[in-house]
């Protein structure tokens, strides 16, 4: 899809008036801006407002208890009065006149109006205007929210001074999903919410989805993101903005799972500048939207600000808290959008939809706020970009049907600018809707594929489904790993919701009975039996092993497992976990005898096990070695290796039988001197030892098999 800019650029304060220049297809202009109520009542309206966003519009939705606000219908404000307020504050005179204009130029020509708001946070007086909901604009005359069309999207652009570019690349979508929630906070339904996540848009075509393993600590996320390269970051948990130094901060883990406030700057400009993959941040914590509005503040220190200033082409935050329903619905058709190489703006007004159609009665919609600094949207060069499913038109109901024509009606074709005309050609013909004047619709040869993927159906059942929406099904399935029951169906491909030729066959994507071990490092036993209980596995046996300093394991956490972490194992599987133990420092037993040595590991409860070695710089029979060394952490259950001087040397031998010899001739002088009957050195006189090493000149280095 094509758009063209309708910008919008707030640039100072002269006593109750806002000056306001315009830039659009239809020209330039200049207008003013006159709020019909104060900025600090402002903030009371939005509170209301935020109520009427959740909640009360789905009583049968567990809320969230962290992210609720929640009041009855009896207190609710009328959802029109603010967002009818702001449009009519912001469109008025030339600007419009400008945007009646554009509408009008951008219509039926395969294009939409991008309404680029433009806020300066340099200037304090302005700024402030940037705490308003502008997503929620309402045209009283046409009935309609310009948000919920991709047509007339609104997304904030900030000029900062880096340079950009859309990135070739090829699919899958590599997405990163930090998830937070620490001790001594309101805790989240973390578990929950990632189990939406897999159930849902994580098994789309062409989305690839890695979980950050927890504590969520600053270095582990740093570490992970020089892994792969992921395009987009995507943070579940806690936000925060204090006004008072005008920082906004997520809320990650330390080590300990205690709360660590990470501020935007911190994030962006070291954690994240680098990470040149990186094209989008999709933030799903409260107040991640907000930035300053007070004088002396850093305009850019909010969470969303700061990630733009770092360089990041477009930020997806959350003006108001979110229910998990609206979350995953929003994200579940905004990834794929991107994947079909839609503009962000594009999808995310795709996602306001989205949540709108699951539940009418909402105005979440209006909670996600796109900060971008790409200045036609698109984030990367998708090669082969999937299909996307158009939406689906609601026929006109008897209350609309005479109502004034709306502009801009028709839906342009969603295409990635620089895309050939027979692509382009392709997926316009793929969402061309055919409609009747009853307000009924029919695809010419296409038929919507059904969302499966939200019952544990087997292949027939979802072959059944599939089959009565007028659909083939490939004979054929796609095994992959999955925590639900093999054979059970996972996806389709291509994704739910999309538009398909009724000619040719969905293939369906199921569990093949096994599952991809996850990394469990930084875990204690209780988070890795609360990790693993739903999934297909069982832990048969909890072993305690010492993890040495330098290894950087913390005491009862994740050492190892069996079956390594990492591997595709089978359902049912029975793993064996080895966990970090307090360890007891190991004596120094050097030069001790082996009795000595025994008792004093005897007394630690220390288990051991004996190596004979020769060692010529030793005296038999004491100890010169020790594995581990003195001073190390040690535990019962592995067994320290003494390395005893065994008794044997050089000899002059007459006599070699196979690799040992009775040494009834042996002796450390020349042969015809008559010692054969005596003691030689450490070694007994006719006792049987092992030959080490010999030289053509007779001498012998041997050590006695029996110590």
């Amino acid at each position: 899809m094509h758009y063209k800019d309708f910008i919008i650029k707030i640039e100072s304060k002269q006593g109750e008036d806002y000056i306001i220049s315009i830039q659009s297809p239809a020209g330039e202009g200049s207008s003013k801006l006159r709020l019909p109520f104060e900025l600090d009542d402002a903030a009371g309206m939005m509170q209301k407002l935020a109520g009427t966003f959740r909640g009360a519009s789905s009583p049968d939705i567990d809320a969230d208890a962290t992210r609720e606000m929640s009041m009855s219908r009896a207190d609710m404000p009328q959802s029109h009065e603010l967002p009818k307020a702001l449009f009519e504050s912001l469109f008025i005179g030339a600007t419009k006149t400008l945007f009646d204009q554009s509408i009008g130029m951008v219509s039926g020509d395969d294009s939409g109006l991008r309404i680029k708001l433009q806020i300066d946070p340099t200037d304090s007086d302005v700024a402030a205007l940037a705490s308003l909901p502008w997503e929620l604009l309402y045209r009283e005359e046409t009935r309609d929210y310009l948000n919920l069309s991709r047509n007339t999207p609104l997304v904030r652009y900030l000029n900062v001074q880096r340079p950009f570019a859309p990135q070739a690349f090829e699919l899958p979508l590599r997405i990163l999903v930090v998830m937070s929630s620490p001790e001594g906070v309101t805790p989240l339904n973390l578990e929950q919410e990632r189990q939406l996540i897999e159930r849902s848009w994580a098994r789309q075509s062409g989305v690839e989805v890695d979980f950050l393993e927890r504590p969520a600590t600053t270095q582990r996320l740093s570490n992970k993101l020089s892994e792969k390269d992921y395009h987009v970051l995507h943070y579940m948990g806690h936000g925060d903005f204090d006004r008072a130094t005008g920082h906004g901060v997520l809320l990650l883990e330390d080590e300990n799972s205690q709360p660590l406030a990470l501020d935007g700057q911190t994030l962006g400009g070291v954690i994240l500048q680098d990470v040149k993959s990186l094209r989008l941040v999709f933030l799903n914590a409260c107040d991640t939207a907000k930035a300053t509005k007070q004088k002396g503040q850093d305009p850019f220190a909010g969470v969303a600000t700061a990630m733009i200033m770092a360089g990041i082409p477009a930020v997806v935050a959350m003006q108001f808290p979110i229910t998990d329903k609206a979350a995953v619905s929003f994200a579940g058709t905004f990834y794929p959008r991107i994947v079909s190489g839609y503009p962000v703006d594009a999808a995310v007004a795709e996602g306001r939809k989205a949540i709108k159609l699951a539940d009418s009665s909402t105005m979440e919609w209006a909670t996600p706020v796109l900060f971008m600094r790409s200045p036609d949207g698109v984030l990367f060069d998708i090669e082969k970009p999937i299909p996307a499913a158009p939406p689906l038109p609601k026929p006109p109901s008897n209350a609309t049907a005479n109502a004034a024509p709306k502009q801009n009606i028709q839906a342009p074709v969603i295409q990635k600018p620089g895309i050939s005309k027979t692509i382009k050609g392709l997926i316009a013909a793929a969402v061309v809707m055919v409609l009747i004047a009853t307000g009924n619709f029919m695809w010419s040869s296409e038929k919507i594929i059904p969302d499966i993927s939200k019952e544990a159906y087997n292949v027939k059942q979802a072959t059944s489904v599939i089959k009565k929406a007028g659909l083939l099904v490939a004979p054929d399935t796609v095994g992959i790993p999955s925590s639900e029951k093999k054979g059970t169906v996972l996806r389709t491909d291509p994704p739910a919701l999309s538009s398909f030729d009724v000619d040719k066959e969905v293939k369906l994507v199921v569990s093949n009975g096994t599952i991809k071990l996850e990394n469990l490092q930084g875990k204690n036993e209780e988070q890795i039996r609360s990790l693993l209980k739903n999934l297909p596995v069982t832990i048969e046996t909890v072993e305690r092993v010492v993890a040495l300093p330098e290894e950087g394991i913390t005491e009862g956490t994740f050492v190892r497992s069996e079956p390594e972490v990492g591997t595709i194992i089978p359902h049912d599987t029975g793993l064996t976990l080895y966990m970090a133990a307090p360890g007891i420092p190991l004596p120094d037993l050097v030069s001790l005898g082996l009795q000595q040595a025994i008792e004093k590991l005897d007394a630690l409860g220390l288990s051991h096990k004996s190596l004979y070695e020769l060692n010529l710089d030793g005296n038999a029979g004491q100890i010169f070695k020790t594995e581990p060394l003195a001073d190390t952490p040690w535990i019962a259950n592995q067994p320290v290796t003494l390395h005893i001087s065994a008794r044997g040397g050089w000899v002059y031998l007459n006599k070699i039988v196979s690799d040992s010899y009775t040494n009834n001739s042996a002796k450390t002088m020349r042969a015809d001197d008559d010692n054969s009957g005596k003691d030689i050195g450490t070694l007994k006189a006719r006792e049987t030892v092992k030959v080490i090493e010999s030289k053509r000149n007779g001498w012998t280095l041997v050590q006695a098999i029996e110590q």
